[in-house]
């Protein structure tokens, strides 16, 4: 009986570990995500500034 409560907590362990890897991946993955949104709108802003300067010159 000890054994098989042993096993069990085992997989416990197991998924447990494995679900905050998971969750841990997500989170990054999502702030990687963010973090190149955000210098994509930067980017886009600056291209959007500059071609409002070349029609004034133009």
């Amino acid at each position: 009986m000890i054994e098989m409560m042993n096993q069990q907590v085992s997989i416990m362990k197991k998924f447990n570990n494995s679900y905050s890897k998971q969750k841990w991946l997500v989170e990054a993955l999502s702030e990687k995500l963010d973090e190149e949104e955000q210098s994509a709108k930067q980017k886009l802003q600056e291209l959007i500034v500059a071609s409002k300067r070349t029609k004034k010159v133009n």
